[in-house]
């Protein structure tokens, strides 16, 4: 278990150096969700978690372009897909530092 938390971690990492978007799926679900990954962080001192927008849920339309935080432990797959994603607007890379323990951000002055 702790293998595939380790590789989730990474591949959000990737994803966020290069600010490209992702399809992850949950421990229990069937269907992979869109997902642009802004923030990987500690939640509450001890839940791994990465924040972003949701760009597309399969099964629930009121989920899409929704910010959220997400639990590594409860992703099992996560594939980089080959598009990037310009930074939201309403996203401020000094809004980071509210987080605690953060191990990879989204670089606001990068151009994608």
């Amino acid at each position: 278990m702790r293998a595939v938390l380790e590789q989730v971690h990474k591949a959000l990492e990737d994803a966020i150096a290069g600010q490209r978007r992702v399809e992850l799926r949950y421990i229990d679900d069937a269907h992979y969700r869109l997902f642009e990954p802004y923030v990987i962080h500690v939640l509450t001192g001890i839940h791994r978690v990465v924040s972003g927008v949701q760009v597309f849920h399969p099964v629930d339309s009121d989920m899409a372009n929704t910010w959220g935080c997400l639990e590594l432990a409860q992703i099992r797959d996560v594939r980089e897909i080959d598009e990037a994603f310009m930074p939201h607007r309403g996203f401020s890379s000094f809004a980071v530092e509210r987080y605690q323990n953060v191990t990879a951000a989204v670089d606001r002055k990068k151009v994608a």
